[in-house]
């Protein structure tokens, strides 16, 4: 990660921290109401937030997470799919492994990087998956923390 300011690393922390918490609850609010336009253009906006926000401090593994789940939320949105019970848990472990990056500094973003790749690339193609409408297939259980 090149070195980045300090006061822009604390700003991107607070978004990271507004926005997964707009998605976890988010999330648990879509199983009551999975077909509110206003509330999945709210998580995607969330989701493509927290993408652009990693981008800025070269946060790869956030990137790569917060996109696939932006698209799942897009496809929501756009009537293509319609959010399971199984789709959101799948979601809220991505919005999980996002809201970690709140409590990062500079200097341990290589760390939270090492100890997320693989749980990220394991709900990489399951979140592909939602956003074609494929059918579901059991997931793997979350790696404990």
């Amino acid at each position: 990660m090149s070195a980045i300011d300090a006061s822009m690393f604390e700003l991107f922390r607070e978004e990271v921290k507004t926005h997964t918490d707009t998605l976890g609850a988010g999330l648990v609010a879509v199983e009551s109401r999975p077909g509110d336009p206003a509330l999945l253009e709210e998580l995607m906006r969330a989701a493509h937030s927290i993408k652009g926000a990693a981008r800025i401090v070269n946060i790869d593994t956030a990137v790569r997470l917060a996109h696939v789940m932006e698209d799942a939320l897009v496809a929501a949105q756009h009537g293509q799919i319609r959010l399971t019970s199984a789709n959101i848990d799948v979601l809220l472990r991505g919005s999980d492994i996002l809201a970690g990056l709140a409590l990062l500094a500079p200097d341990t973003v290589t760390t939270w990087e090492a100890e997320n790749t693989a749980a990220v690339t394991a709900l990489e193609p399951l979140l592909v998956a939602i956003a074609k409408g494929l059918p579901e297939e059991p997931t793997p259980p979350s790696p404990s923390v």
